[in-house]
Parts: structure tokens; sequence; C-alpha cells
């Protein structure tokens, strides 16, 4: 007689439910392959609805923790809109479209959680930033004479990156850019996308990005108003500081 284990760890009792999907065996045929009694087997397939959710819930749901996704855009964080609304017959002009440009790197998991966003400005400590405490902004900010991501900087964020992730196994997507350098981790596995299939695989390309900087803008032009309403201001001015706020 086989000997009978007494206690089956979830994965067991998921490879029996697999075996029994895909081969038809009989619960007899069942109790032997895995050495454990035909009540057990009977119980397994009378509650395989409830096991393959718990399975689902234990791992697929925990996969989307571990895959992260990262790319760079450019946010031209002075830019209004270049179309408006007004009656007819009334005078409408605009004006020329700012091109202050910063560049915010974004990083996602597949459960939507975002990691502290990565700013890149032209000045290390611009004047609008005195008196504040960089590391108390929300936001990891860099700066170089373009306000590009270069090689030096994704280092360094991925290093702090793969630190922030000790104990665990994670995979970062991201774009074969070659400011995006190929590094050995240890909690960390890059992952490259082949060339020109971002805009059909990046999912911030797929419309996080758009919408991020949608949000944007309406938190822009909401200052804007206010600052035209209360301080009577023709053309308010918008800072760094308050773009990254």
């Amino acid at each position: 007689m086989a000997p009978v284990r007494s206690r089956l760890t979830l994965k067991n009792k998921i490879d029996i439910i697999k075996c029994y999907d895909a081969k038809k065996q009989s619960v007899r045929e069942l109790a032997t392959q895995f050495k454990v009694g035909k009540t057990q087997i009977g119980t397994i397939l009378k509650t395989r609805v409830d096991l393959l959710r718990k399975w689902c819930d234990e791992n697929v749901n925990g996969e989307t923790k571990k895959n992260f996704i990262e790319d760079e855009t450019g946010l031209f964080f002075r830019a209004l809109p270049n179309k408006t609304m007004c009656l007819k017959g009334e005078n409408c002009s605009g004006g020329k479209i700012s091109k202050e440009r910063i560049t915010v790197m974004l990083c996602v998991n597949m459960e939507g959680n975002f990691e502290t966003p990565l700013v890149i400005g032209k000045a290390l400590k611009p004047r609008c930033f005195k008196n504040i405490i960089v590391n108390d902004l929300g936001v990891t900010w860099k700066a170089n004479r373009k306000a590009w991501m270069t090689q030096e900087l994704m280092k360094e964020w991925l290093s702090n990156f793969d630190r922030k992730m000790q104990g665990r196994k994670v995979i970062l997507f991201l774009d074969n850019a070659t400011s995006h350098p190929h590094l050995n981790l240890q909690n960390v596995k890059l992952a490259f996308f082949p060339p020109n299939v971002t805009s059909t695989c990046q999912p911030l390309d797929l419309g996080i990005i758009k919408n991020f900087k949608t949000h944007y803008r309406i938190n822009l032009l909401k200052h804007v108003i206010s600052s035209i309403d209360n301080e009577n201001i023709k053309k308010p001015n918008v800072t760094v500081l308050e773009a990254v706020m």
C-alpha cells in the first residue's frame, strides 16, 4: 500500500486539478499518483473553483507586483492649450506656446503602484527652490544642461531601485534607448523592448503618460485662472517648483 501524505500544499492541489482536467483520471488513479487518500482527492475536486481563485490571488496578482515598466517623457510645464472657446464676434488672440521643458521619468508596476517620479531640470538648485528641502518635494530632482535623461542618471536611479527591491525578484521593462544602460543587478532583471515596438507594446505610451499630462494640464489651467482672479495678473508665471508640486 502506498504511503498516504496527509497534507498537501496549494500547488499540489492545483497540480491534481490540472491532471484531472487534462487526462480525466479517476479519483483512484489520482490518489495513487499523488500518494493521498481518495477522500482528499474528492474534496479537492469539489472545491476546485475556490482553490483556483486562491491560486490566482496568490500568484497571478502577486506577479503584477513584480513586473515594472519605465519610460521618460518631455513635459512643457508652462505650455497652455492652443485652443479656446469664445462668443461670436468676441476678439480672441493667442500667443506663442512656451518651450520650457523638463523630463519626467515614470515607473509603475502592473498593479498601478507608481514609484517616486524622477524629474530632470536644467538647474540643480533653481531660484524658486530657495529655502526648499528638495527631498520633501515628492519627486527625485536631478539636473543637467539640457534636462535630458543620461546614462549616468539612469545608472544612479537603477542602483537605488535595485536596493529598494532588496529581497524581491522583479522585472523592469524599458525601451532600448541609448540612455538606458545594460546592467546586471542583484534584485532587478532588465528586459528591453525590441526597436520600433514601444508604440504598440509599451503600456506607458498607450495612454498612461497621456493621462498624466492631461491631469497636469488641468491643474495648470486651474492655477493660472486662480492667479488671474486672485492676484489680478494678466500673465502669471509658472515656476519649476509649482510644476513639480
